[in-house]
This record gives structure tokens, C-alpha cells and sequence, in this order.
């Protein structure tokens, strides 16, 4: 959504924080008549045969995640059982 809202919008990251679910919404009710130029964008290159890049994913165990966070999500696995497999 912050994402969106920054790149669509132009908005800076407190003005799309500052954005209510329900401001949110109503763009996405706008843009499904009306789409913003970057998904036409998109959407005109995949027709002439662009295919955007596979997203790069790092491979770690959960435990060299929870490493990398600063142990910030140490707990994780209490509210996702299996998270760690």
C-alpha cells in the first residue's frame, strides 16, 4: 500500500502513511476505472513481450533471518507454528 501510494501518487512516505484504509480504497476503486500510468505502462510492455524480472528471494533458515532482523522477529513462530521448517 506505502509503495503504491509513493509511486502511483507521488506522495512522500509520511503522506502515505497518513493515508487512511479508507482513502486507500477509494484510489484503488479510481484506478480499477481509470489506471495509473505505470500499470499501463506495464501492461502495454508485457503485450510486446516484456517479462518483468523473477524477484530475488534470500535464501536463509529462519534462524539467519531472525539473525539478520536484530533478533526482531525471534518470536515469530509462536503466531505462525512452522514457520522455522
Amino acid at each position: 500500500m506505502l509503495g503504491r501510494l509513493q509511486t502511483e501518487c507521488g506522495y512522500t512516505p509520511q503522506q502515505a502513511r497518513d493515508t487512511t484504509l479508507a482513502e486507500y480504497l477509494d484510489l484503488c476503486a479510481y484506478w480499477s476505472r481509470n489506471p495509473p500510468p505505470g500499470a499501463m505502462l506495464r501492461v502495454l510492455a508485457m503485450a510486446w513481450g516484456w517479462k518483468p524480472p523473477e524477484p530475488r528471494v534470500p535464501q536463509m533458515s529462519f534462524d539467519e533471518a531472525v539473525e539478520a532482523t536484530g533478533e526482531m522477529f525471534k518470536h515469530l513462530d509462536r503466531w505462525f507454528p512452522g514457520v522455522k521448517d
